[in-house]
């Protein structure tokens, strides 16, 4: 029930705050960072909005979304995976098994290295968002 309800809440944010001010010319990226991924994932997944770019950066993908919702939803979205190569929650263990759940479930993400650690750097956010994300 608690997620139900969080992404019912997003999808009223994005109905009321966002929508009324978006253009047709604007993409909407999902951002979600650490346990924002899973949030974001799911709110993709099973929310009523579909956004054209999704990042998750630092996080892992939700165990408990069902392969039928994420192709369906994931398929049209492109999704980067941003990890800093010092992350201290993320080994080379636990992306290689995200790759190999993501294309399971058929998504086709980019995977994206940063040097740094669990944190979102003002200049690798610039960086990637200019040389990889394209809205």
């Amino acid at each position: 029930q608690d997620i139900d309800d969080y992404v019912a809440y997003i999808d009223l944010v994005y109905e009321r705050v966002i929508q009324p001010h978006r253009t047709e010319d604007q993409k909407l990226i999902a951002f979600g960072f650490s346990q924002g991924v899973a949030t974001v994932s799911r709110w993709i997944a099973l929310g009523r909005v579909s956004p054209e770019i999704a990042v998750f950066w630092g996080g892992s993908f939700p165990p408990d979304l069902k392969p039928t919702a994420a192709k369906r939803w994931f398929n049209p979205i492109d999704t980067y995976c941003c990890i800093g190569d010092k992350d201290e929650y993320i080994t080379a263990d636990r992306v290689n098994d995200a790759k190999l759940h993501f294309k399971a479930l058929g998504i086709n993400a980019k995977w994206i290295s940063y040097q740094g650690t669990h944190r979102i750097p003002k200049g690798e956010f610039s960086r990637i968002t200019t040389e990889h994300i394209t809205a």
